[in-house]
């Protein structure tokens, strides 16, 4: 779960559900979902039980490459791809069971013979053509997938910037006696999913595997392989320190976020050590007592809670009033002992204690996340207004709850002209505008510069238009665009908050939340004071 939060907040998306294959014993892993935001990770008990955090790190690493390079989504198509070919073997193997249970030759069925016959021939015919098919099928299996497999593997050395992690755990599925086989007797079907071959067809001198061969993966990531695999390998016993992630790197070795149109474009599902490394640092920075309540579902409301509370008195009664009316006793006095913690705990940080909390929170039942989530809006809404924190936290909140509990459409992006966009365009920019700059003229040369980026014109909105509300609107209308449109988007914001040629912490957060309504994840700034 380090791992997995640390990767995830580092990266930019929401913390993904985890799932341990508590029956399997061997190496293996894989991830799901149809887009960065509701990914999901499983993992072998046996990749558990036999490798060290490095080497964890590199298969975790390997999986998150999938959920940023849209792998996942392919390979889940790729299952109902395969069905379709498939089809005919199902169909004529249904037809072929009729003769079974028809009782053919009885002197009630005798008139009916030929029917029958007809029938089973035509199953029998669709079997074999349909094994034509089948063939085809897993050809296509194991091309797409590895070609993934190698792009994984080198993307998991560049974020960890530890090439011995994911060869070492290559070289332990190499061990005969562990290996990455998987024995459900279904998971033939999602073979392609797999950090490693789980077994099965090793026929046309391994043509139909669906992975390439273990060899060739750590020969292209440690050159002086030598092919020599460990016969025996031994439960790794962890300890405190095991649980911790390396020290950073020198400076040499990791790229700092370019914080320019270009810049975060190129940073868009990609990582780097030191952004995993900052995030690991946010993370040890939260008490062990708070981390562990926010991995279950009751105490991941009470932090969420507590996070909105107000250090101004007033506005703290009025929500205590409000959470003493819609909340157990249990749930509020865990709220003012968790809230006792966080009173000097910094802004940075609670970002992070949010997307720790989702897992969590998508265990409710779909009444108790109703009450959650008035409950998180009427503490917003205490003050009156909608502050930048308070945006941010409530829309990486509820944006991936909501598609969870289904009270909110996933519309697969189909917009793609730039005109339709002008509207909710300028309704941001305007917003990002009055943002991150105060002197009227630095606001006006902000809004202009990310208009002129995006390729259209307008007039800035009056401050009293540029609330929230609005600027949530608008970018619920721009998530439905194509990627490429969502390319100029982000360039366009971009350039528009670092006009002043600055981007502080506040602003790159409320840009990554952006970023992630948009789907398009985009890694953690560096550290800086907010102003």
């Amino acid at each position: 779960m380090n791992i997995v939060e640390e990767l995830a907040i580092a990266s930019g998306i929401n913390v993904p559900n985890v799932y341990i294959l508590d029956q399997e014993k061997s190496i293996n892993a894989f991830a799901a979902g149809f887009s960065p935001n509701n990914a999901a990770i499983g993992v072998t008990k046996g990749t558990l039980d036999y490798l060290n955090r490095d080497e964890l790190q590199g298969v975790i690493g390997h999986e998150f490459s999938h959920v940023l390079n849209g792998d996942m989504r392919i390979n889940i198509r790729l299952i109902s791809i395969l069905f379709g070919l498939n089809l005919l073997v199902i169909i004529g193997a249904i037809l072929m069971r009729i003769l079974r249970y028809s009782n053919m030759g009885s002197s009630r069925n005798r008139k009916n013979e030929g029917g029958l016959i007809v029938i089973v021939i035509l199953g029998l015919g669709l079997y074999i053509i349909g094994l034509v098919g089948m063939l085809f099928s897993r050809l296509i299996q194991a091309a797409i997938s590895r070609q993934r497999e190698y792009l994984a593997d080198a993307s998991a050395v560049q974020f960890t910037r530890n090439p011995g992690g994911i060869s070492d755990a290559l070289k332990k599925i190499g061990c005969g006696r562990v290996s990455s086989a998987i024995e459900h007797p279904n998971s033939g079907e999602a073979s392609h999913m797999f950090i490693a071959n789980i077994g099965g067809i090793k026929a046309f001198a391994n043509l139909l595997t669906t992975h390439p061969p273990l060899f060739d993966r750590i020969r292209a990531i440690e050159p002086s392989f030598n092919g020599r695999f460990p016969e025996v390998i031994y439960p790794v016993q962890v300890n405190a320190d095991d649980l911790r992630p390396r020290s950073l790197p020198p400076k040499d070795t990791a790229k700092t976020l370019e914080k320019t149109p270009l810049g975060i474009l190129g940073q868009i599902g990609h990582l780097d050590v030191r952004q995993i490394v900052v995030a690991a640092s946010l993370l040890e920075e939260i008490p062990a007592e708070i981390r562990n309540n926010a991995h279950e579902p009751f105490g991941a409301r009470a932090v969420l809670f507590a996070t909105l509370i107000s250090p101004e008195t007033e506005i703290r009664n009025r929500q205590w009033a409000m959470l003493q009316q819609n909340v157990e006793p249990q749930c509020l006095a865990l709220t003012q002992k968790t809230l006792d913690r966080l009173s000097s705990f910094p802004v940075e940080s609670k970002i992070p204690l949010v997307q720790q909390s989702l897992p969590a929170l998508r265990q409710l039942s779909a009444n108790q996340y109703r009450t959650f989530r008035q409950i998180i809006e009427n503490l917003v809404a205490a003050d009156g207004k909608v502050d930048l924190f308070e945006y941010t936290l409530r829309s990486l909140l509820l944006n991936d709850l909501d598609i969870h509990f289904g009270l909110m459409p996933h519309n697969p992006p189909k917009m793609s002209a730039i005109k339709t966009a002008a509207a909710p365009m300028v309704s941001i920019l305007s917003k990002l505008a009055y943002t991150g700059h105060t002197d009227k003229a630095e606001i006006e040369k902000a809004f202009k510069v990310g208009l002129v980026e995006f390729g259209i014109t307008g007039f800035l909105l009056p401050p009293e238009s540029c609330t929230f509300s609005n600027f949530d609107a608008a970018l619920k209308k721009l998530s439905q665009f194509t990627p490429e449109i969502k390319k100029k988007m982000i360039a366009a914001f971009t350039a528009c908050i670092s006009a002043d040629h600055e981007i502080t912490h506040r602003e790159g957060e409320l840009l990554r939340t952006i970023c992630a309504t948009l789907g398009c994840p985009l890694p953690m700034f560096s550290t800086e004071p907010a102003r």
